[in-house]
């Protein structure tokens, strides 16, 4: 490898050259188009790459290996590079409100220096073996199952919790304040990781958010593939093998997803490919490479404190695997346990807020949304890894390492369903991972069919079976579907100058997608009401100490407050209520109303003779501000004497 001094000098040298080429084509592009920005900058950018790739491949690093892995990590290094700028600018620049100057200039020193390393250390490393056919074909078979996936789930609505980051984030960056402005159960990483996407698609008045957040969500895939092929080549001997394990790959990180695209656990799965390839196939590889691999892991494990099962039971796995307890302390896991701690500290730091009042009221009222185990082990995602640990079973590989990753998938199938019992909430997307993990662990099972003991054919469809549940589930579910988005557009599509709303309910998924769909405003600071249903679960069904019933109480009065003040604050023209008899999360044996309970509060008693009922079922109301103050119907007036 030639001395960083000869190969750092010619990598500014081929920058200056590409920085020029970038500027000179956009000019000429700019006057040519007519002077469109966008077509311009992509044909600047484009001519750049495309200098600096050849630049570095030849001249730089000497690269003596084929085009065919080199061109993949760059086009991948190329993507990270504009997402880490984006990223940087949207949090120096537009949050923290630095100067944009020096925002470049923080982008000037971290990129280049990042680029560097990684074109040195991964894009140009000298690789031993040349292309083949197949590889061509995986490259292929990767972007295009990335590119229809990211285009069929950017192009229509995305699923609801990600329906509703996408919004809060916005509000985020215009200047909201997190866990006081905008409340949210979840700890603030899941921001982070949509500002860049959002900030984009800002900036870019043809992209929508979507869109804009599914091409990051495919570029974050592509980073990984790329990467996961990488350990895959080098721990596997056999390229069939090694072509296999990209399918499932593919597979497991863009289409088992499609159903719940851009969630927290897809983002996860995302996140952590590499890490759980190189935990199941022990890689030949340097110890920076290894903490590189567990700081990306780490960005995906931190999304929910759940997900830390991964590594902790990879990491007795591995202890139980060589019976050396220092085995667990690997490069990768001390980099996944550093960041996190950082990323605990910066919490404390940057948001007291969530550790100091949403978590207190998360603990004390969100266990109300749990479900029955019995309800939480009847789904297919557990039948699969039932029929994983009988395939496991009937095996018997001699291979050490062939067996040793056998039980590394096992373990991390295993921590799928730990995230989901762990949640206890029975939500769709929460066994998106247990699907994503049963196609590794189930081809690599498949390809070691040659091992069974006894009955082979069994246990060969046993895990063709497993294989068929976990890809066949987001056939069978489809694209995300919002009923409540069909039913209730056209009362906000029929309003042209003002689409505010309020939607008082509990279900998440009645407010959005329906407001990105219609580039509507949601005005409450929630995404639903989810202190309202274990407050009065708790109050009303449980016997309490007095001081427990008097923290419950005041989060109950916290809720109608900050409610009552985002419905005066934000004036909305619309009003949706759910009226249901059963109503999401709420004890059956209870009886609720949203708005005599907000009628309690004198301010939105007199805010709500301005609205009149428009559209009334058995399951959903809808009211509209009225210029006339006397147009009301008699469950107004009823509710409002009832309140004062």
């Amino acid at each position: 490898m030639r001395p960083h001094s000869l190969t750092l000098s010619r990598f500014l040298g081929v920058g200056v050259v590409a920085t020029l080429a970038h500027v000179s084509i956009a000019g000429i592009v700019h006057y040519a188009s007519s002077g469109n920005p966008f077509v311009a900058n992509i044909s600047g950018f484009t001519g750049a790459a495309a200098i600096t790739y050849l630049g570095n491949f030849y001249w730089t690093f000497g690269h003596e290996a084929d085009h065919g892995s080199a061109i993949a990590r760059f086009f991948g290094l190329a993507i990270l590079s504009l997402l880490a700028s984006t990223a940087i600018i949207a949090f120096a620049h537009e949050r923290l409100g630095l100067p944009f100057v020096f925002s470049l200039i923080l982008v000037g020193a971290i990129v280049p220096i990042t680029n560097y390393l990684l074109s040195r250390y991964w894009v140009f490393q000298t690789i031993e073996s040349t292309a083949r056919p197949s590889d061509y074909i995986e490259l292929a078979f990767i972007i295009s199952v990335l590119g229809m996936s990211v285009w069929a789930c950017g192009s229509t609505i995305l699923n609801h919790d990600t329906s509703w980051y996408l919004i809060a984030t916005n509000r985020w960056l215009d200047g909201a304040r997190l866990y006081e402005d905008i409340i949210e159960v979840n700890p603030p990483l899941a921001f982070y990781l949509t500002a860049p996407a959002v900030w984009v698609a800002n900036k870019v008045p043809v992209l929508r958010p979507e869109m804009s957040f599914s091409l990051f969500v495919g570029a974050l895939g592509l980073v990984s593939l790329i990467w996961a092929r990488e350990l895959l080549r080098r721990s596997l001997p056999s390229g069939r093998a090694k072509t296999a394990m990209i399918g499932a790959a593919v597979v497991a990180l863009f289409v088992v997803p499609v159903p719940v695209f851009g969630q927290r656990e897809h983002l996860m799965v995302i996140l952590v490919l590499p890490y759980v390839l190189l935990a199941a196939f022990q890689p030949p590889t340097s110890s920076s490479h290894r903490i590189a691999i567990g700081l990306f892991a780490a960005l995906g494990l931190a999304l929910k404190p759940y997900f830390l099962a991964l590594p902790l039971l990879i990491a007795l796995t591995r202890v139980f695997q060589t019976r050396r307890i220092g085995s667990a302390f690997t490069p990768e896991h001390f980099a996944i346990a550093v960041a996190c701690l950082a990323y605990v500290l910066a919490i404390f730091w940057l948001h007291p807020e969530y550790p100091g009042i949403i978590v207190p009221m998360a603990r004390a009222v969100y266990g109300d949304y749990r479900v029955p185990l019995h309800e939480l082990l009847v789904e297919p995602a557990m039948l699969g890894m039932l029929l994983l640990a009988s395939a496991y079973l009937a095996t018997n590989i001699t291979d050490y390492k062939a067996h040793s990753a056998a039980q590394t998938l096992l373990v991390v199938v295993l921590s799928g369903g730990v995230f989901y019992l762990l949640q206890a909430k029975g939500w769709f997307y929460q066994r998106m991972p247990i699907h994503a993990f049963l196609c590794l662990a189930g081809m690599w099972l498949l390809i070691q069919s040659r091992h069974y003991r006894r009955r082979p054919a069994i246990a060969h469809y046993a895990v063709l079976m497993l294989l068929a549940s976990a890809t066949l589930w987001p056939v069978v579910s489809g694209r995300y579907n919002s009923s409540a988005t069909a039913n209730f557009s056209s009362f906000l599509h029929q309003i042209k100058d003002e689409r505010s709303f309020i939607f008082l309910t509990s279900q998440v998924s009645l407010t959005f997608p329906m407001a990105n769909a219609q580039d509507a405003t949601p005005t409450s600071r929630y995404s639903a009401l989810w202190l309202i249903p274990g407050s009065i679960n708790r109050l009303e069904s449980e016997p309490l100490a007095e001081s427990t019933r008097k923290r419950v109480s005041e989060i109950l009065e916290f809720a109608r407050q900050s409610t009552v003040e985002d419905f005066l604050a934000g004036d909305p023209k619309t009003v949706f209520i759910d009226v249901r008899e059963n109503k999401p999360y709420f004890d059956r044996s209870l009886t609720f109303d949203y708005l005599s309970f907000f009628m309690k509060d004198q301010r939105f008693a007199t805010q709500w003779r301005r609205y009149k009922l428009i559209f009334q079922s058995p399951h959903f109301e809808v009211w509209q501000r009225n210029k006339s103050s006397d147009k009301t119907t008699s469950r107004v007036i009823s509710l409002a004497n009832q309140s004062s």
